[in-house]
């Protein structure tokens, strides 16, 4: 688990996907574009998003002020749906 502060017009990482393992990311705070295979999508204050292993992922802030950030790194199948599966 990570939690982050990514800030006005900064990414969080580069497309990547996983092995094995899921990721869940919780928007706390802040305005942003989330990535996954392709498809570009707003995310904001109260975002969840879980994305599968091999969904190609990324993450960047749009805002005006700092997106503050939770992420959770899990086995795949190990947490029941909770959001948007890529």
């Amino acid at each position: 688990m990570s939690f982050q502060r990514i800030e006005p017009g900064a990414g969080v990482g580069f497309l990547h996907t996983h092995k094995t393992h899921e990721e869940l990311y919780i928007i706390i705070r802040g305005d942003g574009e989330f990535q996954v295979d392709g498809k570009i999508f707003a995310v904001g204050e109260g975002s969840v998003i879980r994305v599968s292993p091999d969904g190609r992922r990324a993450l960047r802030n749009t805002g005006a002020e700092p997106m503050i950030m939770i992420c959770v790194q899990y086995k795949a199948g190990v947490i029941l749906d909770v959001g948007v599966v890529w």
